[in-house]
């Protein structure tokens, strides 16, 4: 039913909403510098997955809504369009793909060109009743408890119990998905005829649940991660598992079966996690970043075995943010001036088994203010299409200079000799200062191409 160009959904018609989102699409198309899409209507405005903000996610939405929008179109409003375009997949909207591969949200043009178009929108999740929703609810608890025990500072056996309690979340909740896809019909989790010591039926277990799920519903770097998983459980139910590498595997692992978990929750049953502390697991000072021969050298021979069958999971990834799952999650400690009270401090130790830390000045300074004038001056021809430098454009070069009204927040002066206090200086620039070059010239049609 339209009234007015409104569509009324459910009995309800959202104009503040619809209005709100109009001047969010104005915003982004001045931010952005594209153009309008005449197939937006207020029945897209009113869909709750709509974006509602002016952002790249909005501005993906503007050239991909029922219009063919080129890899380097989007590549102009992000640096990982992929992941922009997975988003709005989350949040209902239906791409086009090619016939042989669905799972990648992308085709090829006639001309060859890699493209993306939004064809529809998709139904949202239904919400789980009965037996599924039952075990939804048991697949959250556990996953939940799986959390506490490992951020627990001092449990002894923590990454043994996380690994236990997560696979167990997991093979729950893909029971519950396929419960809810079958209506409910308890025969869909059973393993044949099989019957357990009580004489009960025997449910399928988590690779039985994963295989009649299907790929499309667990991609590849989901059972790569769960593989990791599993075998950590094992070996902590079967055997035993030390060393501080095995450790950081857990750690790694961990936090992306984390995130996975997140994403296939709310796209399966649209689940609201934001009522719980669903935190990421601690940071570890303590651990190396990386498996190195001589930290695998150290390990138990079993253990060895262990760490490199994780090593090869990782290395089976398919690298690509098409299907927005990990296998495992690199986690890295930097190191931040802060004259706040929270600030961590670091103590200068001559404890041979304490953490080695290396940093230099020069090194923090170059990733943080990588261009030279000059450089800078190239990158902005290349960027804008508008520029001119002129009397406008050293005035807000100035203004953004300026040290008082923006601290070293886009530019830096350094002296060409460190050791020498009479050397001349120089200035440099961080990558932040685009941000505001974008507010006042508009971007070239061949920028990111």
């Amino acid at each position: 039913m339209l009234l007015d160009g409104f569509k009324i959904i459910g009995g309800i018609m959202n104009i503040d909403l619809v209005s709100e989102r109009k001047a969010a699409i104005q915003q982004c198309l001045k931010k952005f510098g594209i153009s309008e899409n005449p197939a937006i209507n207020d029945d897209l405005l009113n869909f709750k997955g709509t974006p509602f903000r002016s952002s790249s996610l909005l501005a993906a939405l503007i050239l991909t809504y029922k219009r063919e929008a080129l890899h380097t179109e989007l590549r102009s409003i992000s640096d990982q369009p992929a992941a922009l375009i997975n988003r709005l997949h989350t949040l209902g909207f239906k791409f086009k793909t090619e016939p042989k591969n669905i799972k990648r949200l992308l085709y090829k043009n006639r001309n060859g060109e890699v493209c993306r178009m939004i064809i529809g929108i998709e139904a949202q999740p239904r919400e789980a009743q009965g037996r599924a929703k039952e075990l939804l609810h048991k697949s959250v608890f556990a996953c939940l408890s799986a959390i506490e025990i490992y951020n627990k500072p001092d449990f002894k056996y923590r990454e043994e119990t996380f690994s236990v309690l997560m696979i167990n979340a997991w093979e729950l909740l893909f029971k519950a998905k396929l419960l809810h896809d079958n209506g409910n019909k308890i025969k869909t989790i059973y393993d044949g005829t099989k019957k357990n010591r009580t004489g009960n039926p025997r449910t399928i277990d988590i690779d039985e649940s994963m295989r009649k799920l299907g790929e499309l519903n667990v991609p590849k770097d989901l059972r790569l991660n769960l593989a990791g998983l599993i075998e950590i459980r094992d070996n902590a139910v079967h055997f035993m598992n030390k060393g501080v590498m095995f450790c950081v595997k857990v750690q790694e692992f961990g936090t992306a079966s984390l995130r996975n978990y997140l994403i296939l929750i709310q796209r399966w049953f649209n689940y609201d996690l934001s009522k719980y502390n669903f935190f990421l697991m601690p940071l570890s000072f303590y651990t190396p970043q990386t498996m190195d021969p001589v930290s695998l050298l150290k390990s138990s021979h079993e253990m060895k075995r262990v760490l490199e069958f994780l090593s090869y999971l990782e290395n089976e990834s398919i690298s690509t943010q098409e299907n927005n799952m990990n296998v495992s999650m690199k986690l890295s400690t930097k190191f931040v001036r802060s004259s706040t009270e929270s600030t961590v401090l670091v103590q200068y130790s001559n404890d041979p088994d304490a953490i080695k830390v290396r940093t230099t000045v020069e090194d923090d300074l170059a990733r943080r203010y990588p261009m030279s004038f000059t450089e800078l001056k190239e990158k902005l021809k290349e960027r804008y299409s508008d520029l001119k430098f002129n009397k406008a454009f050293n005035r807000l070069k100035k203004e953004l200079e300026d040290p008082e009204k923006n601290g070293v927040r886009y530019c830096t002066v350094r002296l060409l000799n460190p050791k020498n206090e009479n050397s001349s200086r120089m200035k440099f620039y961080s990558t932040e200062i685009f941000k505001e070059f974008d507010n006042h010239y508009k971007k070239s049609a061949n920028w990111g191409k």
